[in-house]
């Protein structure tokens, strides 16, 4: 299937100035433009701000003989005054935040950083763009495939101030939670979404890769 691509490109679009607005954990970029228009011509000229603070990679982490998910609880600011809880139940996630680093690397990387697990099996689901009406930042899902059974504990960096809290629950019950509203953030969404009408397909990839285990052990 032929996916239609937008009428318009890079090249329809001519940046007249950019400058650094803000610089902290985050960066602000101010950037003034015109663009194409649909009816023809090019629009005003028009100011707009960035945040620029990177893409990131996150991963659903499954295991398909307990049928349980494992997700990850932490403290997250921007939450904070909502008047719910700031503490954030999500799935492992990670900026992309070294130079040339790829998103499965990122992954890999934070599994064992937030959840002290190393994936048997690791897939891509699919990428989107966080908010692309003020930033850059794409998002990037995949699956993971882990044994789960010992999963489980506090983990995180001190010296990037973190103290995330690993949980293992059923794919069921953390499922029915997020489609009422109780889960916390886009990506979670997705990956539980996507795990939901993959689960079969899943299971039979688990157990085929555990079969080549056995068999390359005799």
């Amino acid at each position: 299937m032929k996916i239609e691509q937008p009428k318009f490109g890079a090249e329809d679009v001519e940046v007249l100035k950019e400058s650094l607005a803000y610089q902290g954990f985050h960066r602000i970029k101010q950037i003034r433009l015109k663009h194409r228009l649909y009816k023809g011509g090019w629009s005003e000229e028009m100011e707009r701000e960035v945040s620029d603070r990177g893409s990131a990679a996150s991963v659903v982490v499954y295991d398909p003989t307990l049928e349980a998910v494992c997700l990850v609880e932490q403290f997250r600011i921007a939450t904070h005054g909502s008047g719910k809880s700031p503490w954030s139940r999500e799935i492992v996630a990670g900026m992309i935040d070294k130079e040339g680093e790829l998103p499965e690397e990122v992954v890999r990387r934070e599994l064992a950083e937030e959840a002290g697990l190393i994936p048997d099996y690791l897939e891509r689901i699919t990428s989107y763009w966080v908010s692309p009406g003020g930033s850059s930042a794409r998002m990037h899902i995949y699956i993971a495939l882990c044994d789960l059974s010992e999963a489980g504990g506090i983990y995180g960096l001190e010296d990037e101030h973190e103290d995330i809290l690993a949980l293992v629950s059923p794919l069921k019950t953390v499922y029915q939670s997020a489609i009422v509203g109780e889960s916390s953030n886009a990506a979670t969404l997705i990956g539980l979404q996507w795990l939901t009408l993959n689960q079969e397909r899943m299971y039979h990839v688990w157990h085929a890769l555990k079969g080549k285990q056995e068999n390359s052990d005799l």
